[in-house]
């Protein structure tokens, strides 16, 4: 992610995992935010061009992996 992405992620008005609304300088909404463990919250804190980006890759490669099993699980009956 280059800092200009970072910058338009940050200012943008909704969520790039799930759409719904998230506040200005906020990488994510508040209920994707937390579903993230705690490092990955914390990492997502530090400033653009020095560790937000790599932090934010991390975290949306985190979030997306377990909405895939979550949504596997589902599927093969273990969401019950």
């Amino acid at each position: 992610m280059e800092q200009q992405e970072s910058i338009d992620v940050l200012f943008s008005g909704s969520c790039d995992v799930c759409g719904h609304a998230k506040a200005a300088k906020t990488a994510f909404c508040r209920k994707c935010y937390y579903s993230l463990p705690a490092d990955k919250r914390q990492a997502l804190w530090q400033p653009v061009g020095h560790g937000f980006e790599e932090a934010y890759d991390d975290a949306l490669a985190w979030i997306t992996d377990q909405r895939e099993r979550a949504a596997i699980a589902a599927a093969a009956g273990g969401g019950k």
